[in-house]
């Protein structure tokens, strides 16, 4: 039971770690975008 408690807890760890990647990837475009637009 303790081992099937912590599964869920990785794997939401897991996701938030890919969405903050995601979201610094996204963030690094919208830059990119930006930035050739102001040119």
């Amino acid at each position: 039971m303790v081992g099937m408690s912590i599964i869920p807890i990785r794997i939401r760890a897991y996701d938030t770690y890919l969405i903050s990647k995601l979201n610094i990837i996204d963030n690094y475009f919208h830059l990119e975008i930006c930035y050739e637009t102001k040119r």
